[in-house]
C-alpha cells in the first residue's frame, strides 16, 4: 500500500511539473512578449519597459526558472489584461465559482434522485423509457451548447431569466437583503441548471 501511494505521489508530481512546463512554453510561444499579445502597436520605449518589467528581455531558460520559483512561492504573476495580480483575480472569482458548483451539485442530486425514483416506480413503461432517453440526450449535449440553448430560450425568447451577471447592480444595493438573495438565486438558476 505504501509503495502504491509513493508511486502515485511521484506520478502526480511529474504530471504537475509537465503541465506547468507545457503551460509556460505554450503561453510564451503564443504571446512572446507583452507587446506581441495585442493588435494595437505600442511605441518601442513602452515595449522595452514592459519587457524589462515582465522579464521578457531575459533568456528563455532564465524566464522559466523564475516562473518555477514564483510558482513555488505561490506568486502566479500579474495579469497583463486585468493589470492586477492573478492570485487576486482568482481569489475574487472563487466564492462565485464555489457557489455555482454547489448549486449545480444540489440540482444534479435533486434531479437525479427524483428522476431515479420516478423511473423505478414506472419501470418498463413508456414514461420510464422517455425519461431515460431525455436524460441521456441532455447529458450527451456539450455543456456550452446546452447553456447557449437555455440562454436563448429562457433569457432571450421568454425573458424569464437574466442573460448574465450575479445580481441586478442597480436595484440590489438600494433594496433590502431578502430581495438581493432572491435576485442572486434568480441569476444563478440558468448557469446552475446548465452545469447540473
Amino acid at each position: 500500500m505504501a509503495a502504491w501511494l509513493v508511486r502515485r505521489l511521484v506520478a502526480s508530481i511529474a504530471i504537475v511539473f509537465a503541465v506547468v512546463t507545457i503551460t509556460f512554453f505554450v503561453v510564451h510561444l503564443a504571446h512572446g512578449t507583452p507587446c506581441g499579445s495585442d493588435d494595437r502597436p505600442l511605441p518601442p520605449e513602452v515595449c522595452q519597459r514592459l519587457c524589462r518589467r515582465f522579464g521578457c528581455d531575459k533568456p528563455l531558460w532564465v524566464q522559466y526558472v523564475k516562473y518555477l520559483a514564483a510558482l513555488a512561492r505561490g506568486d502566479l504573476g500579474e495579469s497583463i489584461g486585468l493589470h492586477r495580480p492573478v492570485a487576486d483575480a482568482l481569489a475574487d472569482a472563487i466564492p462565485n465559482t464555489f457557489t455555482l458548483a454547489l448549486a449545480a451539485l444540489l440540482i444534479d442530486f435533486a434531479l437525479g434522485l427524483a428522476l431515479g425514483i420516478y423511473q423505478a416506480v414506472r419501470a418498463g413503461r413508456f414514461s420510464d423509457v422517455a425519461v431515460g432517453n431525455v436524460a441521456l440526450l441532455v447529458n450527451s449535449m456539450p455543456v456550452f451548447w446546452l447553456g447557449l440553448v437555455l440562454l436563448l430560450v429562457f433569457a432571450q425568447w421568454l425573458r424569464w431569466f437574466p442573460a448574465g451577471g450575479i445580481t441586478n447592480p442597480v436595484l440590489c444595493p438600494r433594496i433590502d437583503s431578502s430581495y438581493c438573495l432572491l435576485d442572486f438565486l434568480w441569476h444563478l438558476t440558468l448557469p446552475a441548471l446548465t452545469l447540473g
